[in-house]
């Protein structure tokens, strides 16, 4: 199954994409290091990870302290 795991800012504009891939049913651990796309470290703030699957979506805020 497919999973996308991407970080949105709070202006809704995507900051980073942790995953695009196909794996393996079961559960998974992510660690974001607080780089943005372009490789530099984003500011201190409220943002959104979405996860998608082909079955599930889930949006949620978390906070990102340097």
């Amino acid at each position: 199954c497919c999973v996308r795991l991407s970080i949105f800012n709070i202006y809704g504009q995507k900051v980073a994409e942790l995953l695009n891939e196909r794996q393996k049913e079961g559960l998974k651990r992510t660690v974001w290091d607080g780089l943005g796309q372009h490789g530099k470290t984003l500011s201190s703030g409220v943002y959104y990870y979405y996860l998608e699957t082909e079955e599930f979506r889930k949006a949620e805020k978390m906070v990102f302290i340097k």
